[in-house]
C-alpha cells in the first residue's frame, strides 16, 4: 500500500515505513533507513490534525492500494455535523 501526501508530491511505501506520528500541526513519517522520512501533512490546528490522523489510520485498515492524505478542504467536510434547515426533527423518529 501506499500513502500519497497532502501535497501529492511524495509517496510512501508502507513496506518500508517504520513509524508514522503526529506533532503538534504535522503528520510525519520515519522510513526504513535513517535518511529517509517526510511529512505527510501539515494542518491549521490540533484538531485537524487529530482528524487527518485518524483518517489515516482507517485508510490503512482499509488497504485500498492508495491513501491521500486530506486536505483542509477535506477536514471541513468529514467534520461538518449536519443539521435540519428548520432544526426540526423529520417525521417517523419513534416520538409517541
Amino acid at each position: 500500500m501506499f500513502i500519497l501526501n497532502k501535497d501529492c508530491n511524495d509517496v510512501y511505501n508502507t513496506d518500508h515505513i517504520v513509524n508514522i506520528y503526529q506533532d503538534e500541526c504535522t503528520i510525519k513519517v520515519c522510513a526504513g533507513t535513517a535518511t529517509r522520512g517526510g511529512v505527510l501533512g501539515k494542518y491549521n490546528n490540533y484538531d485537524d490534525t487529530q482528524l487527518a490522523y485518524s483518517m489515516l489510520i482507517n485508510g490503512l485498515r482499509q488497504n485500498n492500494g492508495v491513501f491521500v492524505m486530506p486536505s483542509d478542504k477535506d477536514l471541513l467536510i468529514k467534520a461538518t455535523v449536519y443539521h435540519h434547515p428548520t432544526g426540526k426533527k423529520t417525521k417517523g423518529y419513534g416520538g409517541s
